[in-house]
């Protein structure tokens, strides 16, 4: 049917008219996907001439990857200056998803705690943005507990994480900021001036970021990993949850933790509810002994 078509319904006499995609339109469309492709045909051309990508204070090595999502790759960096290693996001300004990442990384840049993960520089190039991070030398928690076992042997060391974790996210809901996909993968490790291991949340691509703690603070857009999902984002025709989604997921990431086994993988693992209790059991038994008051209150969540 030809755009701007008006059509008659024969039985019912209703006239229906289609909103016709104007040639300006068309022309915006093409253009924008052919500069995202062209960006990334000349990002591919500059890895094979050399691998390094040299972009305002920093060099990219295009050969190092230290991670990959679903928005983009994170690569090795260096600053010019002093030679500090980072981390460097690279994402391909194609559709509303990486606008929006784009767009969260802006205001988190500005909101710094020592368990979130440190956002340095944002740098803007036709259809691309880097987004340049602290370096965290362990990757995230299942390189940690798969590849460094013996450091998170004990308990003490895992609690330590968790409350680290449970700072960072309080923190995060007390600036608005809902992460809403809060697992083992977006949680990054590395060491303090002591050689402490350090959690830090990352990777905001999904998060919702709000202006006012009010009932506009609600959400709908179903998002979230499988395993880490609170169940309320399972019910059929319910789309409406609040920042309670990230304490499940909180929740069942301290369970991977709790369960981990030598060098694997974290994979929480709930077959009864005596596997439950007993997972639990063990970080309330050292939390009461050890620690009592080192976990945030209930209130900084909920």
């Amino acid at each position: 049917m030809c755009p701007g078509y008006t059509q008659t319904d024969t039985q019912t006499h209703d006239v229906k008219t289609i909103t016709p995609i104007t040639s300006k339109t068309w022309v915006v469309i093409i253009t924008e996907s052919l500069c995202a492709y062209l960006v990334l045909f000349l990002q591919v051309s500059r890895v094979m001439a050399t691998p390094f990508v040299d972009i305002g204070q920093y060099l990219v090595d295009l050969n190092d990857v230290f991670g990959r999502g679903g928005f983009g790759d994170v690569y090795k960096g260096e600053k010019k200056e002093n030679k500090r290693i980072v981390a460097i996001k690279r994402i391909i300004m194609r559709g509303t998803s990486a606008e929006k990442e784009y767009e969260n990384i802006k205001k988190l840049k500005d909101k710094k705690h020592p368990n979130v993960v440190n956002i340095d520089d944002i740098i803007r190039e036709v259809g691309c943005i880097w987004i340049v991070m602290e370096h965290c030398a362990f990757g995230d928690l299942n390189n940690l507990f798969s590849g460094n076992y013996h450091l998170v042997e004990g308990m003490e060391e895992r609690v330590k994480l968790m409350r680290q974790i449970s700072l960072g996210l309080a923190f995060l809901h007390d600036h608005l900021v809902y992460h809403r996909d809060i697992k083992p993968a977006n949680i990054l490790v590395t060491t303090d001036e002591n050689n402490g291991l350090v959690a830090k949340l990352s990777d905001f691509g999904l998060a919702r970021i709000f202006e006012e703690d009010d009932s506009s603070s609600r959400m709908y857009s179903e998002v979230g990993t499988p395993h880490y999902k609170a169940p309320e984002l399972f019910c059929p025709g319910r789309k409406l949850y609040y920042k309670n989604v990230d304490i499940f997921a909180l929740g069942v990431t301290f369970l991977g933790m709790v369960q981990a086994k030598p060098n694997k993988k974290l994979q929480p693992k709930i077959e009864n509810s005596r596997d439950l209790e007993e997972s639990m059991g063990k970080i309330i038994t050292y939390y009461s002994n050890e620690i009592p008051h080192s976990f945030p209150n209930s209130h900084k969540f909920y």
